[in-house]
């Protein structure tokens, strides 16, 4: 089995959903990955760490849910905007 090969620009949900793939998963759920944190305000603010949720970010994990969907993967967002994903 070869290693595999993240997507450049995943969030770190999109790593765990890739990873979980790559172990075999059948489903997969995550909590807290609503997107939607686009002031930069809502989850933090730390000196030199805006924090923002950038809109690219949000089509790329978009993407790889379809990407990952398609392979037979169920993927469930648990959240404020679970719709979006």
């Amino acid at each position: 089995m070869s290693e595999p090969r993240f997507y450049h620009g995943a969030t770190i949900s999109g790593v765990a959903m890739q990873l979980a793939d790559y172990m075999g998963a059948n489903e997969i759920h995550l909590f807290g990955v609503d997107m939607n944190n686009f002031d930069g305000r809502t989850y933090m603010n730390p000196a030199n760490n805006i924090g923002e949720t950038r809109d690219n970010q949000v089509e790329n994990l978009r993407a790889l849910s379809t990407n990952i969907r398609a392979l037979g993967v169920s993927i469930t967002f648990h959240g404020e905007n679970p719709s979006q994903l």
